[in-house]
């Protein structure tokens, strides 16, 4: 059982007790979860965490902000997406990726939070 089975089945779908096939669509996930998140994968990802420490800890603070807080509870790798290749456009740098995950973030967070007034 993958973390995707477990959302397809808390949306009440995935495979019955009768079958052993996967719910339609998410055979388009499963290899690309697989893929993404390999060895290698992760060790690149723990070197950018090393040489980028001031920008990790920016993105950490995102992280803790109230709308967010289930979600990286939930997905502990949700602070850590900007780093991979794959987020968001392959062309651009870590720098860029970093710096639209926490605009991006930091925008929706002011949308969900409460009007102070």
């Amino acid at each position: 059982m993958t973390p995707h089975d477990n959302v397809v089945i808390a949306l009440g779908e995935g495979p019955t007790p009768s079958s052993d096939k996967p719910s339609p669509g998410s055979e388009a996930i499963e290899p690309h979860y697989e893929e993404s998140w390999s060895l290698v994968h992760r060790v690149t990802v723990l070197w950018r965490i090393a040489t980028n420490i001031r920008t990790q800890r920016e993105v950490a603070r995102i992280s803790k902000l109230p709308p967010f807080v289930e979600t990286a509870k939930r997905d502990p790798r949700f602070a850590f997406k900007y780093l991979s290749d794959d987020y968001l456009v392959h062309g651009f740098s870590l720098g860029e990726r970093a710096s639209c995950f926490q605009h991006h973030y930091r925008r929706l967070s002011d949308s969900l939070s409460p009007d102070p007034s």
